[in-house]
This record gives C-alpha cells, sequence and structure tokens, in this order.
C-alpha cells in the first residue's frame, strides 16, 4: 500500500513539474503557463518573427541570469507585443496581465488560461487580478505588464497612473524593461489590412533591482517607469541609420479615423482615406504615407494659398503630430461656455459575462460638464446615462467603430453614426477627465 502511494505521489510530481500545475495554483485561481504550450509557441514563433516582421532583439548582458520572480514591464504599441516580449525572454515562462475583453471569446478563453494570462478589467482597479499577480510572484512566476492598458493610439506612450509603481514597491520584485521600437509601424491600432512586414527592435535590460526598488520610494520608482516606458516610433524611425521601408499596399487605409479634422480648412470628420491617400472630402488637401510610414503632403503652398491658413503642412508627417494638433485646436474650443459635441449613437451592454447585447438606440451629447446620453432600449423604456467631467472612468475604443466605457456592473457601449466621431469623443473626454495632469 505505501509503494502503491509512492508511486502516485512521485506520478503526480512529475505531471507538475512537466506541465506547471499543482495544487497550490487550482487554489489561488491562477497558475504559471503550461510548459507543452507555452515553450513551443514561444520556440516556433521565433523564426517567422525574425524572418517576416523583422524583428531584432538586444538582450543586456546577465539578463539571462534573472529568475523569477520577476515583473516584465513593456510598452505597448501593437496586438503582438506579448509574443515579443516572449522571445525576447525566452527562459522565462510569463504570465501577461490581459484585458479581459480577451476572454469573452470562449475558444480564446481557454488558450488564454492555459498560457496562464491574467484577466484585468481596463482602467479599473480589479481586487481579484491583483490577486492573481502576487500569487504569481509568490510562486517564482514572471509576470508580465503592460502598464499603458492599451495599445497605442498615435505610434507614442498612452496616460498610465501609478498604480505599477505602488505594485513594484510592495513587492520588491526584480524588474526587467522590455523597450519595443517599430511595432506600431508595423501594426498600428487603426489599420485596416493587418500588419506591414518592416523591422522591430526589442530591447531586454533590467529597470530596477532589489537593491534599488528598497531605496527608492513610489514617486522615484514612478518616475524611473514613466520613463522607461517612453516611445516614439516616428522619432525612433528618423534616428535609424536607414529607415525601415513598411511593406503594405494600403498604408493608409482607415488612418483618417485618427487624423480626421483637416488641417486646411480645419473641418473635423472630413478626412478620407484610400490606399496611399489621406485626403479632405471638402476641399483640396492631400497626403500621401510613404513606405516608412511618414505622411507627406503633396502640395502644401497651394492647399495653403487656398484655404489661408498659414500653417506649415509639411510638419504633419507623423501620426501624433497630426493628433496633438486636432488636441490643441479641441483644447482651445473646450474654453466656450457652449462647446458640446452630439451624435447619433447604437447602444450595447455587457454584464459581469462579458457579452455585448445591442439595447437600443438614442442621442450621447459631451459637454464640458460632463457625458450624457439618452434613448430607448429594444424594449422601448427610455435610457439615460450621465458622467461629469473629470469622473469619467478611463475607457477602450474602437477608433472608427465604437467607444466602451466600463462600468461597475458591466459596460456600455456606443457606437455613432458618424465612426469617426469616436476619436473626438475619445480626445474631448481626455481633456476633461486629465485637466490639470497628463493627456
Amino acid at each position: 500500500m505505501d509503494r502503491l502511494a509512492d508511486m502516485k505521489r512521485e506520478i503526480t510530481r512529475k505531471f507538475e513539474k512537466h506541465t506547471g500545475k499543482s495544487r497550490q495554483k487550482a487554489r489561488s485561481g491562477v497558475r504559471l503557463p503550461a510548459k507543452w504550450l507555452y515553450r513551443p509557441v514561444v520556440f516556433l514563433l521565433q523564426l517567422p518573427l525574425r524572418l517576416i516582421l523583422g524583428v531584432k532583439v538586444i538582450r543586456e548582458p546577465g539578463i539571462r541570469k534573472i529568475k523569477g520572480p520577476v515583473i516584465i514591464l513593456g510598452n505597448h504599441p501593437s496586438y503582438i507585443d506579448p509574443f515579443l516580449a516572449a522571445i525576447a525572454l525566452p527562459w522565462l515562462d510569463i504570465n501577461f496581465v490581459a484585458a479581459s475583453l480577451f476572454f469573452r471569446n470562449k475558444k480564446l478563453k481557454i488558450i488564454l488560461e492555459k498560457a496562464g494570462a491574467i484577466p484585468k478589467t481596463q482602467f479599473r482597479s480589479d481586487a481579484t487580478a491583483l490577486k492573481q499577480m502576487l500569487q504569481v510572484l509568490k510562486m517564482d512566476g514572471a509576470l508580465g505588464i503592460f502598464p499603458e492598458g492599451q495599445r497605442s493610439t498615435d505610434g507614442t506612450r498612452s496616460p498610465m497612473d501609478d498604480t505599477i509603481s505602488r505594485l513594484i514597491k510592495k513587492t520588491a520584485c526584480n524588474v526587467i524593461n522590455i523597450k519595443i521600437s517599430g511595432a506600431y509601424l508595423t501594426w498600428p491600432r487603426w489599420s485596416g489590412n493587418g500588419f506591414r512586414p518592416g523591422r522591430i527592435e526589442v530591447q531586454a535590460s533590467l529597470l530596477l533591482s532589489q537593491e534599488q526598488i528598497a531605496d527608492y520610494d513610489a514617486a522615484q520608482i514612478s518616475e524611473v517607469v514613466h520613463k522607461a516606458l517612453d516611445f516614439d516610433d516616428y522619432a525612433w524611425q528618423r534616428n535609424q541609420k536607414r529607415p525601415a521601408k513598411y511593406h503594405c499596399r494600403r498604408p493608409a487605409e482607415n488612418m483618417h479615423n485618427i487624423c480626421h479634422q483637416c488641417p486646411a480648412c480645419g473641418k473635423r470628420t472630413v478626412m478620407l482615406s484610400e490606399k496611399k491617400r489621406l485626403y479632405c472630402s471638402e476641399c483640396a488637401a492631400e497626403w500621401i504615407v510613404d513606405s516608412h510610414g511618414f505622411l507627406n503632403t503633396t502640395s502644401p503652398g497651394e492647399v495653403a494659398a487656398n484655404s489661408g491658413n498659414q500653417m506649415d503642412f509639411s510638419a504633419l508627417t507623423d501620426v501624433h503630430v497630426w493628433r496633438d494638433w486636432q488636441k490643441n485646436q479641441l483644447a482651445s474650443e473646450l474654453q466656450r461656455p457652449d462647446f458640446s459635441l452630439s451624435y447619433k449613437t447604437r447602444t450595447e451592454t455587457a454584464g459581469l459575462s462579458g457579452a455585448f447585447v445591442q439595447d437600443g438606440e438614442g442621442v450621447i451629447k459631451l459637454d464640458r460638464t460632463g457625458l450624457r446620453y439618452s434613448g430607448r432600449n429594444s424594449a422601448g423604456d427610455e435610457i439615460t446615462y450621465f458622467s461629469p467631467a473629470g469622473r469619467t472612468a478611463r475607457f477602450s475604443a474602437n477608433y472608427g467603430l465604437n467607444l466602451e466605457i466600463p462600468l461597475d456592473h458591466g459596460a456600455f457601449r456606443f457606437t455613432p453614426e458618424n465612426g469617426q466621431a469616436v476619436m473626438l469623443l475619445a480626445d474631448t473626454l481626455a481633456l476633461l477627465d486629465n485637466a490639470g495632469g497628463e493627456q
């Protein structure tokens, strides 16, 4: 009988070692990535990422000596960032924190759970996710976090809060930085035709040692983290001795969902895009996206003369420069007491399960006092929603389609008739909510 029990324990031990499972992990609600899935996938991804997307990994000397518990932080320019971090640190099995919306798909949810992904509600405190993150570190695991919480809209870092700094101080684990350059140009968030092969550079380095964390307070840690995660893909491209070419037949497609306002005539939501062209539907202004990802105006002098605008159109070479110009225009208009945006919209609601259900239609209005919605649901009942300016939770956006605002019980999704309004609403909310802070 003892021999049988010993054999059972030995089989269980070998199974746990091979699969990365244990009773402790099952009780905690989180598990380390299943080695039988995670490591083969990381191994198989390395060659195609290098050959097709031109990925180059640069590792700091000695980085391979760092084992768990460890926190991995990365900037978030594109969809493929977790894969880039994984191939940069192939000796670590990383539990990535992922937006809970990815777990809405049942098949994808199974894969993510096997890979050890931790679901987290975007832009809100999530006690369950925090507990699982701490548990991973207690199990000497590797915790992967993209503190921006969403992919970059314009090729630069998105705003982020100081929650991650407090986590680092509390856990006192080594922190590795994954700096990704070129991934936004490879697969911009607004792209309507997938990725465009070119060049991606991934740098892996020790950001904070346990000794440094012990010496720093949370504010100092925050400063180090923000500086490390800052990026600008367009500036990186300009600094290359030979700028990378990103191969795509339609590089401008859907760019108008971000760059919606015409610098020549000043009108909003009038820009259109097709193939390599970004152009105004109301005047003669036109820009061409080149193979390096930059915007080039076709006739700046003629456009400026026709519009009476003294702006230097040749300066609008980057998506983030164009967006910054739009936000500056918007910030000036927000000073007017009568400022208001109003759009017809369809609505969807989601409960705690995460599944969205089309719920009706109405009007969404945004002014200096806050965000309002008034409409009727599918049953004909009147529905209203209001969030005061400065108190609207951070939101996720599918530019050109919809704006999703998290609620305590789920989420509201607005789909305006004018898809370009999503960018305009998102930037206005950011300006209102972050007044006096990071925008």
